[in-house]
């Protein structure tokens, strides 16, 4: 019988010690995971708040969920919050506070759990480079909630994983929604011509965008540095394309209302003569401008065109990088001058 209540007394003195180190246990937490992802800040913030992407990767509530999804919209064209449910849980997710490009404070609410704060922090290392965290907080955790991560191995643990996932879900899909592109061959029209600055170098083909994003600038400096007005959106002109020995001769140009002397020996003043072109437009990145100029050749051959031996060939930027972060939104227009 006394071995009994020894057993007993044990126990309790147990379960008040346990009580007690539960008790005496943090009423908060913030955990907080950070990964690096190659795309602007701008691209990444755009992403975060448009909750309406989130069903494709938000993973905290089953990353195997096969969740519906619900949009409460607001006055603008994005949702302010989303409701989701599946056989497991529901949860709703809405959006609080935001700083364009550098941070969003959101409010996650799942039915076993009181409201949990996410935050999201942007730091932009280069124009194509971000520092993302995000972190999920609660300031007034309840007995049983501190008792229950103490089994299951503590807060780091049990949501640590699930914000890393969020983070690698985020880059897949951040990364894939600036490689979206689309090539429109538009067929045969005339460019109109006009007077244009222009800078001639040559590189290796694979060297080509590195060689432009080099040249172009300088000669965008000239033109603001010398108060040059503009006549349209920067171009390249192909001399010569050598495939074989991966050789090409261009020009950077900029288009301008009248011709102009120039104070430089590298920087000349020129004008195109308007010319029947077949019109290929690139939506996407720069990176796919060859599969363009594939596109427009297939036409030229398609319809037994032929294509001016002297040119010219142009591909003209009609945007600026530096306005527009996405590339998917950047647009471009090659011209292949027929007979």
């Amino acid at each position: 019988m006394k071995a009994l209540q020894y057993l007993l007394f044990l126990i309790l003195i147990l379960c008040i010690g346990g009580s007690i180190y539960i008790a005496v246990q943090p009423n908060d937490y913030d955990i907080r995971r950070t990964q690096t992802i190659l795309a602007p800040s701008e691209v990444i913030y755009t992403h975060i708040s448009d909750l309406s992407t989130y069903s494709n990767w938000l993973p905290w509530l089953n990353p195997e969920s096969n969740a519906q999804f619900s949009k409460i919209d607001s006055i603008s064209a994005q949702p302010v919050a989303i409701y989701w449910s599946d056989k497991q849980e529901t949860g709703f997710l809405e959006m609080e506070q935001t700083t364009p490009h550098k941070n969003l404070k959101q409010i996650l609410k799942l039915p076993t759990k009181r409201a949990q704060t996410v935050t999201w922090n942007i730091s932009e290392t280069n124009r194509m480079e971000s520092t993302v965290s995000i972190s999920l907080a609660d300031s007034s955790l309840s007995f049983f909630e501190k008792a229950k991560a103490l089994v299951n191995g503590g807060f780091e643990k049990i949501y640590g994983q699930q914000l890393e996932t969020t983070l690698e879900n985020l880059n897949t899909s951040v990364i894939s929604a600036m490689a979206v592109y689309n090539i429109e061959v538009n067929g045969i029209t005339t460019y109109g011509g006009g007077f244009y600055l222009y800078s001639t170098t040559a590189s290796k083909i694979t060297d080509l965008q590195t060689t432009i994003h080099k040249v172009m600038p300088r000669l965008k400096a000239y033109v603001q540095n010398n108060n040059i007005t503009t006549a349209g959106a920067p171009f390249v002109i192909y001399h010569n394309w050598d495939t074989l020995n991966n050789a090409v001769t261009f020009s950077c140009a900029i288009p301008t209302t009248n011709p102009i002397n120039t104070t430089e020996s590298d920087i000349l003043t020129g004008q195109l003569i308007p010319f029947r072109a077949v019109k290929t437009t690139l939506y996407g990145h720069t990176n796919n401008l060859a599969e363009a100029r594939n596109a427009n050749d297939d036409y030229i051959n398609q319809y037994n065109l032929q294509a001016t031996p002297e040119g010219p060939m142009l591909e003209v930027y009609l945007t600026d990088p530096n306005k527009v972060a996405n590339p998917a939104n950047w647009k471009t227009e090659l011209y292949t001058a027929i007979n």
